[in-house]
């Protein structure tokens, strides 16, 4: 676990020694302060061993993240996204929204083609939703049966593959994975072998082609579609929100401990 906030290393350290009794070792460091998303994996990076995942530390979800590591796996992916289909929300009177629409990102994923399904194909963040889109000609010829989603949201909860890890050092312009980092790696798709450096290429065609190995997909497999993107799409009655604004954090206040059941901590106040 990886701390940007110094203030949080000491009550996180004794929820940890005082009342957390879950069967997974956690080793918590700190980073520097103020350090962007994907630097902080930098700093991190030694102690990465193997496929990780990213979160935000203000998500809460139900997921099972078994299912997560299984649909990651089995469509060898590079980064699997968790988003969830946003429903539709009647507001009362007064009463303010969650996010604000410039905080709706558009997705495009891949629908109905066999061993592609939820394919990322394109992202473009909230912040660029009032001008115009762009669409690459050469993933209209690729890729053309994908639709544009605006009803997805992104949970901020990512689960890459370990050679990201390689990438990040060669690509020292990534500062955040959401802004810099997940684009990028949309973007790289279906660019062969030159789609990565040649010092990340080799780990990232060895995992592949062990993956082709133990596949029992009758598709034929392309060596060269090294970075592949994938959403991990939760319905709309899951249970996926981030307390990053202040309607949010209230609403969840009241929802987490009726709908999940998590025992509220002696040790952490509101």
């Amino acid at each position: 676990m990886a701390n940007r906030c110094s203030d949080l290393l000491a009550p996180i350290q004794d929820y940890l020694t005082r009342e957390f009794d879950g069967k997974i070792h956690v080793e918590l460091c700190e980073v520097t302060d103020n350090t962007e998303t994907a630097d902080a994996l930098r700093e991190v990076a030694d102690k990465i061993k193997r496929d990780f995942i990213v979160l935000a530390g203000d998500l809460v979800t139900d997921v099972v993240l078994h299912n997560v590591a299984d649909f990651h796996r089995i469509n060898d992916a590079s980064v699997t996204m968790l988003l969830r289909q946003e429903a539709p929300v009647s507001k009362a009177k007064g009463e303010k929204p969650r996010r604000d629409k410039d905080m709706t990102d558009c997705i495009a994923l891949v629908e109905g083609q066999r061993d592609e399904e939820n394919r990322v194909v394109l992202v473009s963040q909230a912040v660029h939703m009032n001008e115009d889109l762009y669409v690459p000609k050469s993933l209209l010829k690729r890729r053309s049966n994908f639709v544009l989603h605006t009803d997805l949201y992104d949970g901020h909860f990512y689960f890459f593959s370990h050679w990201v890890l390689d990438l990040l050092q060669e690509k020292k312009y990534i500062a955040s994975i959401k802004a810099d980092l997940i684009p990028h790696l949309v973007r790289r798709q279906f660019r062969g072998k030159e789609a990565l450096p040649e010092s990340v290429r080799s780990k990232a065609t060895s995992k592949q082609e062990l993956a082709a190995s133990l596949s029992l997909s009758e598709e034929k497999h392309d060596p060269e579609d090294l970075v592949r993107c994938f959403a991990y799409v939760l319905p709309s009655n899951a249970y996926c929100e981030r307390a990053d604004t202040i309607p949010a954090y209230r609403t969840m206040d009241e929802e987490v401990g009726s709908r999940l059941r998590i025992k509220r901590s002696g040790s952490v106040s509101n």
